[in-house]
């Protein structure tokens, strides 16, 4: 496990200023079919992990209501307040000896009420709990939940076709069995 305190440049452009959550660490994946889902896995983990530690420091402060309703998973890998990137979620693979190697890079912009070292043991904690029901059960087992806390849900796209200006009105309606978006006719 690797965490920092601060992230100084990266080939793609992300704010991290002092005070976030950063780290990486590493698991393994049998099946190269599997490797798109690890992000999600982990998407889940810091969605439950601020869920439950947001929701003790905004108790203990009188607030009951309205943060963690509005904390969503963009997909693939972010990790959105209201209409705010709060974090995101980069995988890297390689194969080796007859498995995925698989380093997992986290960045959180985090409000400082939130306590970082409780929040990175409840991440990793999180991620182990769905990590075995992922590896023993599929992703299948987990979509429900990880359908309820994102963003796309009825959300309309328009699809157009390599070559052509024509385009389709489609409605976002999950993932598919590969883990790509999942778009269809509007349904009434």
């Amino acid at each position: 496990m690797f965490i920092a305190l601060h992230i100084f440049s990266s080939k793609n452009s992300w704010s991290s200023p002092l005070g976030g959550l950063y780290f990486s660490f590493n698991c393994t994946c049998r099946e190269a079919k599997n490797l798109p889902f690890i992000q999600y896995v982990i998407c889940l983990a810091v969605i439950e992990a601020i869920s439950r530690e947001a929701s003790s420091v905004l108790l203990e402060n009188g607030i009951t209501s309205g943060f963690i309703e509005n904390l969503k998973i963009k997909w693939p890998n972010d990790i959105y307040y209201k209409n705010i990137k709060i974090g995101g979620i980069l995988c890297h693979s390689s194969y080796s000896d007859g498995v995925y190697h698989v380093t997992n890079g986290i960045g959180l912009n985090l409000n400082n009420m939130i306590g970082k070292e409780k929040l990175l043991a409840k991440i990793l904690e999180y991620f182990e709990d769905y990590y075995e029901i992922f590896d023993t059960k599929g992703f299948k087992a987990l979509e429900p939940l990880y359908l309820s806390h994102w963003l796309h849900s009825r959300q309309k796209v328009n699809f157009r076709e390599f070559d052509s200006q024509k385009s389709i009105a489609l409605q976002i309606q999950g993932l598919s069995s590969t883990g790509c978006l999942l778009a269809g006719r509007k349904q009434r």
